[in-house]
């Protein structure tokens, strides 16, 4: 009788030793995970503040060219106003036949002058147009990025609260 009661105890201790061990076993292998997810989200959330560091450069970076932009324009619009007055100067000139060589060379001169200008700053202009196009591209590219990151943690929060519901 004894030994039939000590038999079944023995038998359940058996029992309970292998069922507490896949419990430690499953156990480790949700706090690996945990880990994992957690090392996973911090991973993120620093990709995550650079990506933001990053757009607040880029869109600082942005509003100075277009700022420089508007600048470069108004010259730019000034200086042909200017080019088609001398212009015009140097028509009437030619037709009425006034025009003295030395004045009218060194208006063409400054004519030109003024125009390679305008020509120069024209290609500073599209220059920064196409610098803008890249920075809008790679702030579009930061925003996909920045939206990932949101999604995963909210992967992760649903994951974590699956292992505590099951725990």
């Amino acid at each position: 009788m004894w030994e039939k009661k000590l038999a079944d105890t023995s038998e359940l201790n058996k029992q309970l030793k292998r069922s507490l061990q896949k419990s430690e076993q499953q156990m480790g292998k949700s706090k690996k995970s945990l880990n994992e997810a957690v090392n996973k989200a911090r991973n993120s959330e620093r990709e995550l503040q650079v990506a933001k560091k990053e757009l607040s450069s880029a869109q600082r970076e942005r509003e100075q060219l277009r700022s420089n932009s508007k600048n470069l324009d108004l010259k730019l619009n000034r200086a042909f106003a200017e080019i088609d007055k001398l212009k015009g100067k140097v028509k009437t000139q030619r037709s009425h036949g006034k025009a003295t060589g030395d004045a009218s060379r060194k208006e063409l001169i400054k004519a030109n002058s003024e125009l390679r200008k305008l020509q120069a700053h024209n290609k500073e202009l599209v220059t920064a147009f196409k610098k803008q196009m890249k920075l809008i591209d790679v702030l579009k590219r930061q925003k996909l990025h920045m939206e990932a990151a949101k999604m995963l943690s909210f992967t992760e929060e649903e994951f974590a609260k699956t292992i505590n519901f099951k725990g």
